[in-house]
């Protein structure tokens, strides 16, 4: 039977955007009536909480009644349903997790750290769990890491909270992973070039760890191993100033350096790249690692996040590394014996096609029920 479908999203861009657009066309063509709120991907303490007045009223303008409403965790849903209340009625609510404000690494320069401020955005995660009738993650250690770290987030309140919380949300919590078009990148094509590419696809972000990543390739550099370097990935003005250092100081070796205008342009630079090294400190799924993967890059990880799981078990102590240093001879290996490790890619890239639309349409499709 057909359904009525909203998905809100406030912070529409980046990853959000790739999987509410991906949803969309998943219900529409499966027979849904499918209609999309968002704003814009930008100033997102204010989308936490402004976003769910004004996109509240927005949805009342379009008198809908749907059956099912998708929000993400950057929606405040307890005030978006107080306000459009009347057309909800019916409605089964179902909150997605990309990230989460209560274990997300905050910038140490951040005022809102320093005047205790921060917890007010995990309590906004933390109440629209409540307010939801499912709870979906985007991988086991996001939803772990979220509902391990409730209790000491619900203890530091002073009264009028409950420790039971925890159990409430954990009831209704399930794994669902992040829905991505990876078919197209699974035909890119085999690789060409013949000195290993290394690649940096994340954020220019303080969390994704851009200093050890830096002095990773410093290292190849004094041990004179030769390699070319592909950075691109979205950024911001406020980048970390080694991204400038790492232009200076590897000219010779860089192909691309900056952030890849369309997709064509970054499915050309994933074609080109054989290499992944990632040092991220924060990543709850980790997007732009699958698409490298998917791309035939030999990933070479921290045995950190979501990491683990985008591997077959048979390869997890090959390309997950124990430490830094563990780290570096990994990367170094994967540089010098390329060939070898290639052969690996048929069991990398059968594994990470389950994040595919096409294979968990099903399981997004359960969630209108």
């Amino acid at each position: 039977m057909s359904k009525k479908v909203v998905i809100v999203e406030p912070f529409y861009t980046g990853s959000h955007r790739k999987w509410t657009d991906g949803l969309v066309r998943l219900y529409s063509k499966s027979g849904h009536e499918v209609t999309k709120l968002t704003l814009p991907g930008r100033h997102w303490k204010w989308r936490m909480f402004g976003a769910a007045n004004f996109l509240a009223e927005e949805f009342l303008k379009l008198n809908i009644k749907p059956d099912v409403l998708i929000a993400s965790d950057m929606l405040d849903l307890p005030v978006f349903v107080g306000v459009s209340r009347k057309n909800l009625l019916k409605a089964k609510l179902v909150l997605y997790f990309h990230e989460n404000q209560l274990t997300y690494p905050w910038s140490p320069t951040d005022v809102d750290v320093e005047l205790k401020r921060d917890q007010s955005y995990g309590y906004i995660n933390l109440r629209s769990a409540l307010c939801a009738d499912e709870v979906y993650f985007n991988s086991k250690y996001h939803q772990g890491s979220f509902l391990n770290a409730l209790d000491k987030f619900i203890r530091q309140f002073p009264d009028a909270s409950k420790l039971e919380w925890k159990e409430q949300i954990h009831n209704k919590a399930k794994v669902l992973y992040l829905g991505m078009d990876l078919e197209p990148i699974f035909h890119l094509g085999e690789k060409q070039n013949t000195i290993p590419v290394l690649l940096w696809n994340h954020r220019w972000e303080y969390d994704k760890n851009p200093e050890l990543f830096y002095e990773g390739i410093q290292r190849l550099k004094n041990d004179e191993i030769d390699f070319r370097l592909i950075v691109c990935g979205e950024r911001t003005n406020k980048y970390p100033k080694i991204f400038d250092q790492i232009r200076k100081e590897f000219e010779h070796e860089l192909i691309h350096f900056g952030y890849a205008e369309n997709l064509r342009d970054y499915y050309d630079l994933l074609s080109q790249a054989t290499i992944l090294p990632v040092t991220c400190n924060q990543d709850f799924f980790g997007g732009s690692v699958v698409e490298a993967i998917a791309a035939g890059c030999i990933p070479v990880l921290p045995d950190r996040l979501a990491y683990s799981e985008h591997l077959p078990e048979s390869l997890k102590d090959i390309y997950v590394a124990a430490n830094d240093e563990d780290w570096y001879q990994l990367l170094k290996d994967a540089i010098l014996n390329l060939r070898r490790h290639q052969k690996a890619l048929h069991k990398l890239t059968e594994h990470i096609s389950r994040y595919d639309w096409n294979q968990l349409g099903a399981d997004y499709l359960k969630m209108l029920k």
